[in-house]
């Protein structure tokens, strides 16, 4: 079915469809160790501790969309962008440390120079994503030839990486007084860092290291190389830990927001993936609607909520229902032909034209008010379309651990003053070809639509706007989406 704008006859409407279903959550936003090290001999540079954070979201405007539009509608990966201002700014926009980190590698390359130390290269990264950053190309350009002049660096030209003397310090009392006595922050990282692997730990977070380098270092009041050793195996032993004997697993809950708390929230790695086994399962077709009073638009007279029963499980086969509410104001078509509820395998909400509405998503235990934490959560919007004087649409949401796309997706990111990262219509395709399965999306419809993901919630929030326009649209939303090929099993 071809969206359209909805006419007297009834025959022609324009849909919206947005799904979401569970996957396990990369969060992309990752944490990293301190800048760029300087490393000076005679003034070393102080290391700062991990420490998670959200997305710092900055303004953008309807007059900069334009230019966006051709920046990041490709958004490219951190190994294909172009190596200039516009490049950067769609890699940065992704909020993706390990994409943002191959595009400072290929800008080194690019300039002649080589990564000598991946503990400097890590520490600068987030300072160009949407951890601490983003910046400018030129600022990235700079730092890496400003820090590639100094002693000690990280970075260098290249042919002239010299070998760090602490990869020649013995693992005693003697080396480690020899490395600390060299006073250079990027030397004592490492000699911590093989000081782990002889111990047998495997480092789940560099910020760890991070902040115990000035611990070891003429910055502070040196120990001995007993204490790191004793400082490394009990904080391989605690439950928000950094390093582990083991195998690095996502951190509980409970342990976001800590020092060296993993490299992404909530413990996850940084590679950025989506993956399928902690997946929760939706299937609207077997739901039941079970309250219709989103907004207090009816057509129930119960909560003011729409409550999909039983809609779906947890990775741990916990059943669910979903429940969505409005938070402000809502309008939709009052002729009773287009209300909300199940169509097919998808969920159905409707929106009036040229309206703005704030949904949220809970997971509830099935009939009652208490909310269920899923593992991971991944909600897709489909066929985010407009143009030519049909309304523009566009969808936004924030505390998300990441989103995908396709490659060379036809929508365009931007960031709300609030915190949302918004995807909105690039204007080229005013009618996108409206799915009637969730799993089989041709290129068209893969190219408009984003999935965001969520990792250990009980809900979300969501918006969805019409700019302009004079018909009402419906959403539909499933509990699966073919953009699933990118995930991991």
């Amino acid at each position: 079915m071809i969206i359209q704008n909805r006419s007297a006859t009834l025959n022609s409407m324009s849909m919206k469809l947005f799904s979401f279903a569970a996957l396990v959550v990369v969060a992309c936003c990752a944490s990293s160790p301190d800048s760029a090290e300087t490393c000076k001999e005679d003034t070393p540079t102080q290391a700062q501790a991990l420490l998670q954070a959200h997305r710092a979201i900055s303004y953008h405007d309807g007059k900069l969309l334009e230019k966006t539009s051709a920046v990041v509608g490709t958004n490219p990966s951190g190994a294909a962008a172009s190596l200039d201002e516009a490049g950067y700014s769609a890699v940065a926009d992704r909020c993706c440390l390990s994409e943002m980190r191959q595009f400072i590698e290929r800008q080194a390359k690019n300039l002649n120079l080589d990564i000598c130390n991946d503990g400097g290269l890590n520490g600068l990264v987030p300072f160009h994503t949407c951890l601490k950053g983003p910046k400018t190309f030129a600022e990235l350009t700079s730092t890496l030839l400003s820090e590639s002049s100094q002693k000690c660096s990280w970075v260098a030209s290249a042919g002239t990486c010299n070998k760090l003397p602490d990869e020649e310090a013995e693992l005693n009392q003697a080396g480690y007084a020899a490395v600390v006595d060299r006073c250079c922050q990027a030397e004592v990282k490492h000699f911590i860092t093989r000081t782990a692997k002889n111990l047998n730990l495997e480092i789940c977070d560099p910020g760890g290291v991070t902040g115990l380098a000035p611990f070891h270092h003429c910055e502070k009041e040196p120990q001995t190389f007993a204490d790191l050793t004793s400082t490394l195996l009990a904080a391989s032993t605690q439950k928000c830990y950094w390093l582990t004997k083991g195998k690095c697993e996502p951190l509980p809950a409970d342990c976001q927001g800590f020092v060296g708390g993993g490299e992404g929230e909530g413990g996850y790695s940084s590679d950025c993936t989506c993956h399928m086994s902690k997946t929760a399962k939706f299937d609207f077709s077997i739901a039941t609607v079970t309250n219709n009073n989103l907004g207090g638009k009816g057509p129930g007279s119960g909560p003011e909520e729409l409550r999909y029963g039983n809609v779906g499980t947890s990775d741990k086969g916990e059943a669910f229902d979903l429940v969505v509410t409005t938070l402000g104001a809502y309008g939709r078509n009052s002729n009773g032909k287009d209300e909300n509820g199940i169509k097919g395998a998808f969920g159905k909400i409707n929106m009036n034209h040229g309206s703005s509405t704030d949904f949220r998503f809970n997971f509830m235990l099935p009939g009652t008010t208490t909310p269920l934490m899923l593992s991971e959560v991944h909600m897709a919007v489909f066929d985010i379309d407009g143009g030519d004087g049909k309304g523009v649409e566009s969808a936004s949401s924030k505390g998300y651990a990441g989103y995908v796309t396709d490659s060379k997706p036809s929508i365009v990111a931007s960031r709300l003053p609030d915190g949302r990262t918004k995807f909105t219509s690039g204007g080229l395709t005013a009618n996108v070809p409206n799915p009637s399965d969730p799993e089989t999306l041709d290129q068209a419809m893969r190219k408009a639509s984003v999935m965001f993901f969520y990792v250990n919630v009980t809900g979300f929030d969501l918006t969805f706007s019409i700019d302009g326009g004079t018909w009402d649209r419906n959403l539909f939303f499933a509990g699966v989406s073919s953009l699933n090929d990118q995930c991991e099993k």
